[in-house]
């Protein structure tokens, strides 16, 4: 009766580790997100003090970690289902272990009540690798999705391997900019119509 719940366990197991591995995917993205955020703005804070962005950049940031909140959320919700599934249908397995025993001992008078028992905690004993790998299953789901994460990472191809670039050879007449203009927030220009001769 308890090997029943090895192949729904790992079919359930199979099932919830695919969604594992795509929320922690969305999760780590999420976290790279927020340290572009963090980085753009730490190196521009001058930039952003001088043209009294900080609530702009504030908001983007608490964005971009309540996007985080929410998918690592997500993620813990699902890698908790597993074991408490798990531990569910152990203890059904049990139960219906327990009621079949009683039958057998006290009906059909078939078992004594010591091999009952001997036969309980073979089975029950054998449900505890099961419930072990349930809860573990996320913490493997989230390492496996990191690795490939940072395999895809590493194969993006260098600057030197998409393509030579042109060498700067020095300035020969100057640096023209003209017409520029510019803005952080939508509607306030920071720079209009800017003509410059380097």
């Amino acid at each position: 009766m308890a090997l029943i719940l090895v192949p729904i366990t790992a079919l359930f197991l199979s099932r919830v580790s695919i969604h594992l591995r795509k929320r922690s995917r969305r999760a780590q993205e999420k976290v790279a997100k927020i340290g572009k955020t963090l980085a753009e703005s730490v190196s521009g804070i001058k930039v952003i003090q001088g043209f009294g962005t900080e609530p702009y950049e504030e908001k983007r940031f608490r964005e971009a970690t309540r996007e985080y909140y929410r998918a690592r959320l997500k993620f813990e919700r699902m890698g908790a289902m597993g074991p408490s599934l798990t531990e569910f249908m152990s203890a059904l397995v049990a139960s219906v272990i327990l009621i079949y025993g009683a039958h057998l001992i006290f009906v059909e008078r078939s078992l004594s009540p010591e091999s009952f028992f001997v036969f309980l905690a073979a089975s029950l004993s054998l449900l505890q690798p099961i419930k072990r790998i349930a809860t573990a299953n996320p913490v493997i789901q989230q390492g496996l999705s990191a690795f490939r994460r940072i395999r895809e990472i590493l194969s993006i191809p260098t600057r030197e391997a998409i393509g030579k670039g042109v060498p700067f050879e020095g300035l020969k007449e100057e640096i023209r900019f003209e017409g520029v203009s510019f803005e952080y927030l939508s509607g306030v220009p920071a720079l209009s119509d800017i003509n410059l001769v380097i």
